[in-house]
């Protein structure tokens, strides 16, 4: 697990390039550095070359990485750069000798096998057991499937010399981001921290964002995320399951998308329909396989343990294989929100070594940190507790399985029974709104509040409404309707399920898990995210997955071969804080930040967001939550962290 970054500059045909230092100064790279130092405290390097085409053009290149020791301590520093002839008989440089260089951010779990098959073939590996290598060796041997062939977490950059090629890449759920930017005149850059490029660009002076999608900054706060279909501010994102080229045709952020994109994608995974024989004993087979393969490290491995069904049969499985493996919970300052005695009983029927670890909570200042670093305001609360509880692991491990994604692939959220209820019902128009305004909404857990919701929802956007922070009528309010109207759009054929996984788990879930590990040196890997789990599950038939209409029916009744059914079947908690009751009771100095930031004098430069955002009703808003009388817990988090990037945006 690493910070990756770099940057190319095309000099035009006729024109006599500087020298390579000036071309892309050591201190622009400096920049990128400092931005992702964070993600890598064990290592760094830098990696120049350039190269004459056969068109007269002159490409420069350098990469940047910080490192994150997990596998092969000796042998796996980069910026990785492999020398060898390329034993590719597709390739039109077939039997030419190549120089590749590495970049890379995460872990490939089946690198075991794809080492032997390229020893097989004749490849003399100079690590002992890296990973990376077995990306820069793809290149060599198989390079149109390079990123096919490879199974894991990953954010990308391979450079071959020979070719005269970038390519950057991302696994197939988007768990690693990358990030790419167009800075004028035939200048490139990438990073997988965002803040990176923002500060390159500022440092460089880069032109206006006229690349900037249409409504990306509004969609933004209406979901707290940032789509990776977005430009914004000039910055842009590799899709997740795909590989752009650089450099090529300018796209939206001066990369060349191919047609591989396509082949890593939600779509293909789900491919054709198939009733599974035995699906109970296929989903531990393959599940216990994807845990297996992610406890590979040379470094101590433990489990987050919650003590909910995902993160428990994860722990079992971990301990199949590795009997003294570590579990750690958190315990959360409140006590409605802590699960660790769920968690401790857990441990104790599975076998564990257990940790409760106790955390010192800053959230106002954590907060802060996290969204400058980030370089976005992203809106979910919950990288709060996330960022605790892989502060305390890391003081027992450095890489950490979780059971992130479980809910997505097994119909495990509550959304989805609305969502098919949605589809029946249709849309209702206004009426269905007026009904929704006249529930009690103070209680986000209240029935009164979810049934509000969903009436928004069926008079509004449908299930885009539903996991919206700002519903579109709320979102009206605070901008505009037409505003508004650019950034949920109608309810699509897709289910809900396959909008999460698309469009919910990559630009926000995975983003928050990715940021807070990442800045507590940690590394998490999530088992259920595994393709091969993917790729049988999504093309099975609903029910399938949920036997008698339960919610992750398959996967509690894998749960409870092993696990007691008081704990399996215990209504599901999530990782939370209390957010909404620490604004009123200035836990943390949330209060204050709430009020500080809220109350500045321009909070939301509309030169910044692209949209005035209307104060009266963010007024409205911080008294109808403060008084009780309605709950806007998300809705004012995302004000925040929006009103904590726009100040590091507008430095005095």
């Amino acid at each position: 697990m690493c910070g990756i970054a770099g940057i190319y500059r095309l000099h035009p045909s006729g024109t006599a390039p500087p020298p390579p230092d000036t071309s892309i100064p050591d201190a622009w790279l400096d920049t990128l550095d400092a931005a992702i130092a964070h993600r890598g405290p064990d290592g760094h390097g830098r990696f120049r070359d350039r190269v004459f085409n056969d068109d007269g053009l002159h490409l420069d290149i350098a990469l940047v990485h910080r490192r994150l020791s997990i596998l092969d301590h000796e042998g796996g520093h980069q910026p990785m750069v492999v020398t060898g002839p390329i034993n590719d008989s597709t390739c039109p440089f077939h039997g030419q000798t190549d120089t590749v260089a590495v970049a890379f951010n995460g872990f490939i779990d089946n690198h075991a096998q794809l080492r032997e098959a390229a020893r097989s073939g004749g490849y003399e590996f100079r690590s002992d057991h890296s990973d990376t290598e077995v990306l820069a060796v793809g290149m060599l041997t198989d390079r149109d499937h390079i990123f096919i062939n490879i199974f894991g977490m990953w954010s990308a950059a391979v450079w071959s010399r020979r070719a005269g090629l970038l390519h950057l890449s991302r696994d197939t759920f988007g768990e690693k981001p990358l990030y790419i930017t167009d800075l004028g005149n035939g200048v490139g850059a990438f990073a997988n921290v965002r803040r990176a490029l923002a500060d390159l660009r500022r440092r460089t002076r880069a032109p206006a964002f006229t690349n900037d999608t249409p409504g990306a900054a509004v969609r933004m706060i209406a979901t707290g995320g940032i789509h990776w279909k977005h430009c914004f501010q000039g910055i842009g994102q590799v899709a997740p399951g795909g590989i752009a080229i650089a450099p090529g045709a300018p796209s939206h952020c001066g990369f060349e998308p191919t047609d591989w994109s396509g082949h890593l994608s939600i779509g293909f995974l789900k491919g054709s329909p198939v009733n599974p024989i035995n699906p109970l004993e296929r989903i531990e087979k393959i599940l216990d396989a994807a845990v297996q393969r992610r406890l590979d490290a040379d470094v101590p491995v433990a489990c987050l343990l919650s003590g909910g069904v995902d993160s428990s049969l994860v722990t079992f499985l971990a301990r199949r294989h590795a009997p003294d493996i570590t579990s750690i919970c958190v315990r959360m300052p409140d006590a409605a929100y802590d699960e660790s005695p769920v968690a401790a009983r857990v441990a104790a029927i599975i076998g564990t070594r257990h940790i409760t670890a106790d955390v010192d909570p800053r959230p106002a200042e954590d907060l802060v940190r996290l969204i400058e670093t980030l370089g976005f305001p992203l809106g979910d609360s919950s990288l709060l507790p996330t960022y605790w509880a892989c502060k305390a692991a890391r003081q027992h491990a450095k890489v950490v399985l979780t059971g992130d994604g479980g809910d997505e692939l097994f119909v495990g959220y509550e959304r989805y029974v609305a969502d098919r209820h949605l589809r029946a019902a249709g849309t209702l128009g206004p009426v269905a709104r007026v009904a929704a305004a006249a529930l009690p909404q103070h209680n986000p857990k209240a029935l009164a509040t979810k049934a509000a919701r969903f009436l928004r929802a069926a008079g509004g956007a449908g299930y885009a409404d539903l996991v919206a922070i700002f519903p579109s009528d709320d979102l009206a309010r605070l901008l505009s309707p037409e505003i508004a109207r650019q950034a949920l759009m109608p309810h699509t054929d897709e289910s809900g399920r396959l909008t999460d996984l698309r469009d919910n788990l990559p630009n926000v879930l995975l983003r928050k898990t990715d940021h807070a590990s990442m800045s507590a040196g940690v590394e998490l890997r999530a088992p259920f995210l595994d393709r091969n789990l993917a790729q049988a599950v999504l093309r099975w038939p609903q029910e399938v997955l949920t036997p008698a209409g339960e919610r992750k029916g398959l996967l509690r009744a894998l749960a409870r071969k092993y696990l007691p059914a008081d704990i399996v079947d215990r209504p599901k908690s999530g990782f939370a804080v209390p957010i909404g009751e620490w604004f009123r009771t200035d836990f943390g100095g949330m209060k204050a930040l709430l009020l500080d930031m809220l109350g500045s004098a321009d909070p939301f430069p509309t030169s910044l967001i692209g949209a005035e955002i209307k104060r009266r009703f963010v007024t409205t808003m911080l008294d109808e939550h403060m008084h009780r009388r309605r709950d806007h817990s998300q809705r004012l988090y995302m004000l925040l962290v929006l009103a904590i990037w726009c100040r590091q945006e507008t430095p005095p």
